[in-house]
């Protein structure tokens, strides 16, 4: 059984979701509408589809900043292990923010910290990862 609250969440992401839907039959070249609707399924935990679409939007526009760090994001971080990939995480991370300073992306602190923290996140995976391994090997 469902709770009102519960129906009112899926009620909102079938909102959200149709209206990035929409935008994409409009704009089917758009790499900013992929982005968002892979922003919303990340929010959602639905992380396959967020990955197809981050993708499908850095396909697009393989400079754009965000989508490479939204990515990189989701790599580094996601609760569900499948989904995690430290390597590309980083290489993400690094390069969302070359660009962005490239582009003076960076003109507000909280952007210029969402690229660092991403990248922070993807590299200290990175460093636990081979740590775990190291450790594993020994004992």
């Amino acid at each position: 059984m469902t709770t009102p609250m519960e129906r009112e969440l899926e009620l909102r992401i079938d909102f959200e979701a149709n209206l990035f839907k929409a935008a994409i039959a409009i704009y089917p070249n758009d790499p900013y509408a992929y982005n968002y609707m892979g922003l919303c399924w990340h929010e959602h935990q639905r992380y396959s589809e967020a990955l197809e679409l981050y993708n499908k939007a850095i396909q697009l526009d393989p400079q754009f900043a965000h989508a490479l760090c939204a990515q990189a994001s989701l790599l580094a971080t996601c609760p569900d292990a499948k989904y995690r990939d430290g390597a590309l995480a980083v290489k993400d991370a690094t390069t969302a923010l070359r660009i962005a300073q490239e582009r003076n992306q960076l003109q507000s602190d909280w952007k210029h910290r969402m690229y660092l923290q991403t990248l922070a996140a993807a590299q200290l995976k990175q460093v636990i990862f081979k740590w775990l391994f190291r450790y594993s090997v020994k004992h």
